[in-house]
């Protein structure tokens, strides 16, 4: 394909303790173009440190001279168990991208892109039904309509008419109702 004198960005993994779950690292690495480590940041601290050995499960680091021996098993695609001279710890592989759905609450309807909010159809305590338009974005010269993705009621708006409005952002919140 080429030749590429062009380093690739370091690789990012965030790893919270199963034990306790205050504990969080992020661990970004990269390798040089012999495939050998060519730095290691924890928690944005440099680390010196280079690996000595690599097996199915074992891994040699080196760092100030002295090489330690980890065992490591990888079990579930995230979660990483790591055995260590100074203890066992086991990790939660956070993930590196997160859906936008999830990071609101529940019930949440968000903008689909960025536009201006022309109409609010809805307002708090209104009862909503499943395909009902709620709200109305101007993007592009084009009217785009957020509609209601349940039964139930408006527990509140969060937009008015003019308001610039970015993608994903919370429009309003419907809290589902079983009775209707």
């Amino acid at each position: 394909i080429g030749f590429r004198n062009l380093r690739s960005q370091p690789e990012k993994l965030v790893l919270r303790s199963s034990h306790n779950s205050e504990v969080e690292l992020e661990v970004e690495y990269s390798f040089d173009r012999h495939n050998k480590i060519d730095h290691i940041k924890v928690n944005q601290d440099i680390l010196e440190a280079s690996l000595s050995y690599i097996g199915d499960d074992i891994i040699g680091l080196v760092t100030n001279g002295l090489q330690t021996y980890f065992k490591v098993e990888i079990f579930d695609n995230n979660k990483i168990w790591v055995g260590s001279p100074d203890g066992d710890v086991e990790f939660k592989v956070m993930p590196t991208f997160i859906d936008p759905a999830e990071s609101v609450p529940k019930g949440s309807l968000v903008a689909p892109m960025p536009g201006t909010v022309t109409k609010i159809l809805v307002g708090e305590n209104d009862t909503v039904k499943i395909g009902q338009d709620l709200v109305i974005i101007e993007a592009m010269k084009m009217e785009n309509k957020v509609i209601s993705p349940i039964d139930g009621i408006v527990s509140s708006v969060t937009v008015k008419i003019g308001d610039q409005v970015s993608n994903n952002q919370i429009l309003a919140i419907i809290q589902e109702d079983s009775q209707l």
